[in-house]
């Protein structure tokens, strides 16, 4: 129960002036290696749920320096809400604005202060032995952080400066952690509702995996099973099949690293993979050999598919990268086809004066419902015995064409919402009256700053009871053609045609530009989901993201038929969090 102490780091890109707070990430739960009298071992503290008690720092745990805390003036601060996130613990804290503080708030401003230190508890600990490790493991599974300290050297080597992530990691980062849920799920064939559960929930991959850990053991109570001996093998069947469609792959793409076990079958012709797939000798005539690789007993047709798949996807996940829509984008999962209800309520209402002798009067929220379906979108491609015969590999590059189309389906889900003005259930269209100028305005200084005030200005959805909801406009939205003068705005010193005049604007917005916008004199202002409000929803049955690809032989004509498809659905929920400048 001793006060130990860790040292991480923050950022100061959060720094804000006005109330001189910062946002911190002070742990990553790193290991960090320790000595007990005389025992060397490594300390890991665990950021799950159950194991974190962040109460201390909730109620107003003090910001010090350097762990003084025999001194009033060692209290720089005040910490106003911690939190987990993914795998860092992050704070946001508020300086003092005693005149002897100040110094230590422009060093932190300016970079030279860059680190922090938790001091904390640990209540419970579990122990490992891992290999390859000098010392054990011992994991903190209950602790408490008590406070946290300005110091000079971090010792959590994982907790760096946390600078904000571009979309195309955030957008890696979600679908590497939807795509190994679900591969989990599948693995441990586990019901598809906890993989659902886990998407929706946002739990990262460590929560993921513990969650599964405990499915397992509940459902091997109830079955009776010993867990411990099963055990999942792969033969030679299984290697020789990934070789030899890895091989495939390369020969579309010489460029790319070979495994070692690959090399025997690089250079070999379809018919050749074909032939040794089947174990067959050089006796067979090519079309036997192509006869029997389309029997249903056969590998091959799972080494084609996989080749399909594989290729398929590669061109999706390239493509994906590139979309830069999703800060404006929740992503739900959905078990089946049905209509998808979205309701908002109303925000709390203004307590009202009560004057002596009379009754409190009742109040009510308003609210508003949105709903839509997913759609499948999907089509059926032949692999076929001439394809084999004659070594046409072109036919797998219509696979990866396959899988670009999935991502552009995904990008014209999201941009056809701003192009065709897309409408409420109450039939107000997501650019407004109360979300637009009244005519079109060019992109200017006094353009920009009537639209952030309108956005600012926005009323919820019981516009007579609610306050102004201080809406901040995030991102500023071009097509190409705006591309040139936008980025002038963002990132000169001075207003551009008016070089006496600085620049309000220079790094207010972070710029997305989409060739999917059909109106190339319109330009838009957009909050980002992180505010708290209903943008753009986009949905995936049973949170499935990427596209799904199964395939099957055809004995009536010798082709493999490779069926590819995603089911998703999108839609405005409100209005409020977007600003229309221009259009025509």
């Amino acid at each position: 129960m001793k006060l130990t102490t860790r040292k991480a780091s923050f950022t100061t890109q959060s720094a804000n002036d006005e109330d001189l707070s910062v946002e911190l990430v002070w742990s990553t739960g790193a290991r960090v290696l320790r000595s007990d009298f005389g025992e060397r071992y490594y300390e890991e503290l665990s950021l799950a749920a159950d194991s974190i008690d962040l109460s201390r720092l909730n109620r107003g745990a003090p910001l010090l320096n350097s762990h003084k805390a025999h001194d009033l003036s060692n209290q720089i601060g005040v910490v106003e809400r911690a939190w987990v996130e993914g795998n860092e613990a992050r704070a946001k804290v508020r300086f003092s604005k005693r005149s002897d503080v100040q110094p230590i708030y422009e060093d932190v401003k300016n970079k030279i202060i860059r680190n922090v230190s938790v001091g904390y508890r640990v209540l419970a600990t579990k122990e490992e032995t891992r290999e390859g490790d000098d010392y054990k493991t011992v994991i903190a599974t209950k602790w408490q952080p008590q406070e946290l300290s300005l110091v000079a050297i971090p010792a959590d080597s994982k907790a760096q400066i946390r600078r904000e992530k571009s979309v195309e990691e955030v957008r890696s980062e979600e679908r590497k952690r939807v795509v190994e849920i679900n591969r989990l799920i599948d693995r441990f064939r586990l019901p598809q509702a906890v993989s659902d559960s886990l998407i929706s929930s946002g739990a990262n991959l460590e929560q993921a995996r513990e969650k599964i850990l405990q499915e397992l053991a509940r459902e091997s109570e109830e079955k009776k099973v010993n867990t411990r001996s099963i055990q999942i093998t792969r033969d030679e069947r299984d290697t020789r099949r990934d070789f030899i469609a890895k091989a495939i792959l390369h020969r579309q793409h010489p460029t790319s690293k070979k495994e070692e076990g690959v090399y025997p079958y690089c250079g070999q012709s379809l018919v050749e993979l074909a032939r040794i797939s089947l174990g067959l000798s050089g006796t067979y005539s090519k079309e036997e050999v192509v006869s029997r690789a389309f029997h249903s007993t056969s590998d091959f047709p799972l080494i084609l598919g996989n080749v399909a798949k594989q290729r398929l996807l590669s061109s999706y996940e390239a493509l994906a990268k590139k979309q830069n829509f999703w800060p404006l984008v929740k992503v739900v999962s959905v078990g089946d086809f049905k209509e998808i209800k979205r309701v908002r309520l109303g925000e709390s209402p203004s307590l009202k004066e009560v004057r002596e002798g009379e009754n409190f009067s009742y109040s009510t929220k308003t609210e508003e419902e949105e709903s839509y379906k997913i759609t499948t979108f999907g089509r059926i491609f032949s692999i076929t015995r001439q394809t084999i015969v004659n070594d046409d590999l072109g036919a797998f590059d219509d696979m990866g064409d396959w899988g670009s189309s999935a991502a552009k389906l995904e990008s014209k889900l999201f941009w056809s919402i701003f192009n065709e003005n897309q409408k409420t259930a109450k039939g107000i269209q997501l650019f407004n009256q109360k979300n637009k100028f009244d005519k079109s305005q060019t992109l200017s200084i006094r353009a920009l700053s009537d639209a952030r005030l309108f956005m600012a200005r926005q009323r919820g959805v019981d516009e007579k009871e609610s306050e102004c909801l201080d809406i901040q406009a995030e991102y500023l939205i071009v097509p190409p053609e705006l591309q040139t003068e936008a980025e002038q705005f963002l990132s000169r010193e001075v207003v551009p045609q008016k070089p006496n005049e600085v620049n309000p604007f220079k790094g207010a917005f972070k710029l997305i530009v989409s060739t999917w916008l059909s109106d190339t004199k319109a330009w838009y202002l957009s909050a980002s989901r992180e505010q708290g409000l209903d943008l753009i929803e986009m949905a995936y049955l049973e949170g499935r993201r990427e596209p799904f690809v199964e395939w099957k032989t055809n004995f009536e004509n010798d082709s493999i038929a490779v069926k590819a498809r995603m089911d998703v659905g999108a839609k405005a929920i409100d209005y409020r969090g977007f600003f229309q400048g221009a259009w025509t």
